[in-house]
């Protein structure tokens, strides 16, 4: 299945020149809580995330993401959640154990009861000298260009799972 992308995914400006920020939102009709939820089981992220294979949850802040590389290899990458406020916010970011400069941050704002704006931010530093460029390669690290649109896709598959499956309680969910 194809999912389009949206010319309005925008790159922000960033204090550090070389850092990449995209910013995204999109509308589900969903409560707050139950998005929440579903995020923040990271689990649940290689049922709308394309490139994420399988997480591993270490403990409640550390997990290891499998990740698929342009190459159709896969490597691991350590995500630490740095900053989270129930049924509000999630963020992580790529540990020092990991070659890859990432960070995320996902946020859930009603826009009515049973409907929520859920933005996603990504921040990703590109590789400054050969051995980072080399490392990035071998650890999959997509072009900065392919962030956006990659987050896009991600964040419309997540709306088309959420809004597909019958709310928390329902027999049959999720």
């Amino acid at each position: 299945m194809s999912i389009p992308t949206d010319p309005k995914t925008q790159a922000a400006p960033t204090e550090d020149a070389r850092l990449e920020e995209f910013v995204d939102s999109v509308v589900i009709a969903r409560p707050r809580h139950e998005l929440f939820l579903f995020w923040r089981d990271f689990g649940n992220l290689p049922k709308f995330m394309e490139k994420v294979r399988k997480v591993t949850v270490v403990d409640s802040l550390s997990s290891i993401w499998t990740v698929a590389a342009s190459s159709g290899e896969s490597t691991d990458w350590e995500f630490i959640v740095t900053d989270e406020e129930a049924d509000r916010l999630i963020a992580w970011s790529a540990s020092g154990n990991t070659p890859v400069k990432y960070s995320g941050r996902v946020e859930f704002n009603d826009v009515s009861p049973t409907v929520t704006e859920v933005t996603a931010t990504l921040r990703y530093e590109p590789p400054s000298g050969i051995i980072d460029t080399l490392l990035a390669k071998v650890s999959g690290t997509p072009a900065a260009d392919e962030l956006a649109v990659q987050k896009r896709s991600d964040l419309l598959r997540f709306k088309e799972v959420m809004e597909a499956t019958a709310p928390a309680g329902v027999v049959g969910a999720l």
